[in-house]
């Protein structure tokens, strides 16, 4: 038999059974048994897919391979391995010795606890380095930032969502709320053996909702506190200790070599004493001495040199010493701090101002107003004394007590007028950056209002809509963290127009609850600036969010508000969108005549406003409401109008939205020829523009379309593709269509 004959009698397509002879998908039980089916073999092949799928289960465990059924990306998130280690020998064992010993049928969950610059975050990705073999299906990383200085902490919502996504998990098969996305995450993991890195956490409600299921997985949880919480529920614990006097000393000379402590012991001890058994103390102090490499040879600065520097600033600091570690160690901040130029030294004093957790070298060279040059010389600087750490290629980051540290001094050295300065440019920084980036992935897209560049402002260069999503997503946190930092500094037009800005990206990617926090900062900052139109755009955004979430009365309240104001104003552009989201919001009621009474007003005002792109989108909404309503012609013509305005602007997604309109109408009137020409019409559009999911709806609504016309072979066939789209996309509606198809019956 033919594999074009097995595919017909199967009713697969020929192209997934390809995939499964050729390896590239693993056979499935539900082939097995329509296979036993049609060839009259009784359970054969059945028993023979359980037998080929324990066996391949088997291989992957020894062979420790990554697990790539269900197409599921590998993550490998894991930050750079430190470079140096000292006198963790016994906590590395204690890691392993824990996650050998796991409890069958649990997922093995151990804290790191301890004190700031203890090594707590070195020590959990030495050992996540050593063990990726453990871990072929992916290590995750996050860095909550519960005691960080400067910017909210990361929640545990944001953090699941960033597991999801990075699992490959599509915004539109994330469901809202902590709960049902942590459930999501435990699903996903409960097979597979992955390791799960969350560090600085607050406390242990910050982390259960991102522990994994699968017994084989391992999490690693880092803090200040002692999470005594998770340990009653049965997690392990580690403690750091201080290093010895002798640690420190090791630690040095692995950094240094021994020549340089070896020619000045008491400048070596007197240093080891500074250090007070900090490894973050001792990083630093190394990393000062490193930046000689003449140190213990007579030329450059000696060793003795620096502790006499240290000695020196200890003392004008020593009222500010208060017993506690966090405080004591800004000693040795401040005597590396002192021996940095000028120009890294103010660039360290200025980094506290940024929002965080991370910033980029453009960011860099916007907050501090220099030249690239100028910013790459000084972020060297201070990365060569440990002041500053490159977390990711053209990425600066401090830890947290420098961040602390730094914040002290500009303080101190900087005046208000030059902080706000370096505000300014950051957040126009990120606001330039930001509309440039949303025009890439929605050409139709038009700034509210352009806040003037400030000198000394530079916009990084968003070439395409790839670069668009990537500096997006990269910049994500810290877009969270300007938002704040507008409201907070008082920079309202920045704390509405940012918000604003990010509501095409947070949309797309689903980061529903993000939109609506950050559009209810944009609210706060109208309302105190007496700012009518932006509050109507706040509100526009806030409500968009809500009816994302489901959240319909809240989203009808503010939506109503900002119409109000746009009406006041004589915003005609403003009242149409706002005319369309309260059509969307009515059909998400269900009504579906209230929802074409909005849509036909929107129309109305952007007719007036005489953007085609807005048009042709209008066009296309009150065509798909007349369908949902029954009138099929009066679609079909509001449908093709936005056709001729698509196709004249080149927009390829809005062409092939509206084609799927076309072939809906045209379905429900008989006409299958048409209708299954306008759907292929469709789904090419879609496949042009790499849209799997809505390529796989209309692949379902013509296989409608074909079974209508009884072409019940072809039909099915359709169905196929789309199913196989949906498992590729690990999609809700997987299970209703294979339901639908397994249920299926020759007519």
């Amino acid at each position: 038999m033919s594999q074009t004959e097995l595919a017909a009698l199967l009713h697969f397509s020929k192209s997934y059974l390809n995939k499964i002879e050729s390896g590239a998908k693993p056979p499935t039980m539900d082939l097995a048994r329509r296979c036993d089916a049609a060839l009259g073999v009784e359970g054969t092949l059945v028993a023979l897919c359980a037998a080929v799928t324990a066996a391949a289960r088997q291989a992957r465990a020894s062979a420790r391979e990554p697990v790539t059924a269900n197409a599921l990306p590998v993550p490998r998130q894991l930050p750079r391995r430190p470079r140096h280690l000292v006198g963790r020998d016994t906590d590395l064992r204690a890691l392993t010795a824990f996650a050998d010993g796991a409890e069958p049928g649990c997922a093995q969950v151990t804290v790191i606890t301890g004190p700031a610059g203890i090594g707590k975050t070195a020590l959990a990705l030495t050992w996540a380095h050593g063990s990726v073999d453990r871990f072929p299906d992916g290590q995750l990383y996050v860095n909550l930032r519960g005691f960080a200085p400067a910017g909210a902490l990361v929640a545990p919502e944001t953090a699941v969502r960033g597991f999801l996504d990075a699992l490959g998990v599509s915004p539109d098969q994330i469901p809202s709320g902590v709960d049902a996305q942590s459930a999501l995450f435990r699903s996903m993991t409960a097979t597979r053996r992955m390791l799960v890195v969350l560090d600085n956490a607050r406390d242990a409600d910050h982390v259960r909702p991102l522990l994994p299921a699968g017994d084989g997985c391992v999490s690693l949880v880092t803090s200040r506190n002692g999470l005594t919480g998770l340990v009653a529920e049965g997690a392990d614990a580690v403690a750091p200790q201080l290093l010895t006097a002798a640690q420190t000393k090791d630690l040095l000379a692995a950094r240094l070599g021994p020549r340089p402590l070896a020619e000045d012991r008491e400048a070596t001890a007197e240093l080891v004493g500074f250090c007070a058994g900090l490894p973050l103390a001792a990083n630093i102090v190394a990393a000062r001495a490193a930046t000689h490499p003449a140190v213990g040879a007579g030329l450059g600065i000696s060793l003795g040199e620096h502790a006499k520097a240290m000695r020196e600033t200890r003392s004008r600091l020593d009222e500010l010493a208060t017993g506690d570690l966090t405080t004591d160690v800004r000693t040795v901040f401040s005597w590396s701090y002192h021996l940095l130029s000028p120009g890294a030294a103010s660039m360290f004093r200025f980094l506290a101002l940024h929002p965080g957790p991370d910033c980029s070298q453009a960011a860099a060279a916007s907050l501090a107003g220099w030249s690239p040059v100028a910013t790459a010389t000084a972020l060297a600087e201070l990365g060569a004394a440990h002041l500053l750490a490159e977390t990711r290629p053209g990425r600066y980051a401090a830890h947290d007590l420098l961040r602390v540290y730094a914040n002290e001094l500009v303080h101190e050295v900087d005046d208000e007028s030059e902080r706000q300065a370096a505000v300014v440019r950051t957040l126009g920084h990120y606001l330039h950056t930001a509309q440039a980036a949303t025009v890439r992935v929605a050409p139709a897209w038009v700034p509210v209002a352009r806040e003037p560049l400030a000198d000394g402002v530079r916009v990084e260069p968003i070439e395409d809509g790839e670069s668009a999503k990537q500096w997006f997503e990269a910049e994500f946190e810290v877009l969270l963290g300007a938002v704040g930092l507008a409201a907070e500094s008082g920079n309202d037009r920045h704390a509405w127009q940012l918000p604003w800005t990010l509501r095409t990206f947070f949309d797309r990617r689903g980061h529903w609850r993000e939109m609506a926090s950050t559009h209810r900062t944009a609210l706060a900052a109208a309302r105190r600036s007496g700012d009518a139109t932006a509050e109507a755009f706040a509100r526009r955004g806030l409500g968009r969010a809500h009816l994302r979430l489901r959240e319909y009365d809240a989203s009808l309240a503010q939506v109503s508000q900002a119409l109000r104001l746009h009406e006041r104003s004589g915003d005609r552009l403003g009242q149409a969108n706002a005319q369309h989201d309260l059509a969307l919001l009515a059909e998400q009621r269900g009504d579906h005549a209230g929802a074409l009474r909005h849509a036909r007003l929107a129309l109305e005002h952007f007719e007036a406003t005489g953007s085609d792109a807005a048009r042709a989108n209008s066009l296309n909404t009150v065509g798909w409401f007349h369908a949902l309503l029954g009138d099929y012609r009066e679609a079909l013509e509001y449908c093709t109008r936005a056709l001729e305005l698509f196709q004249g602007l080149g927009d390829a997604a809005g062409e092939a939205g509206t084609w799927d309109s076309v072939g809906y109408a045209h379905h429900r009137l008989g006409e299958f020829a048409r209708a299954t020409a306008a759907y292929q019409a469709s789904i090419e559009g879609f496949r042009r523009i790499g849209d799997r999911f809505y390529e796989a709806g209309t692949l379902v609504r013509l296989g409608d379309v074909q079974l209508a016309a009884g072409e019940f072979e072809t039909a099915v066939r359709t169905w196929h593709q789309a199913l196989t789209i949906l498992e590729e996309l690990q999609h809700p509606d997987t299970a209703a269509l294979a339901a639908r198809l397994e249920g299926l019956s020759k007519p």
